[in-house]
């Protein structure tokens, strides 16, 4: 079995969530750099940074729940983690 057939999902919804947990991704990149990279106003970019997590925390939380449990027999865990050969040292 592919990595196509391993991620093509019962439910068009798994692209959805992946889609939605990448933006947020994205956003909280774009904020912490705006952070580090001028520290004027940082008390709003920290809490810029905070928000973006926190609703991180809600993307897992609203779509991996107990009421969720459709997406967790369509793909495992594991076979979303990377997985680096040994180097045999």
């Amino acid at each position: 079995m592919g990595l196509r057939e391993l991620l093509r999902p019962r439910e068009k919804i798994l692209f959805q969530i992946f889609e939605e947990e990448s933006k947020n991704f994205l956003a909280g990149a774009v904020s912490f750099g705006e952070l580090i990279q001028n520290f004027d106003h940082l008390a709003n970019k920290r809490n810029k940074v905070k928000d973006v997590e926190h609703h991180g925390g809600e993307i897992v939380h609203s779509n991996y729940g107990p009421s969720r449990q459709d997406l967790h027999h369509s793909i495992d865990r594991e076979d979303l983690s990377v997985k680096f050969p040994s180097s045999g040292c």
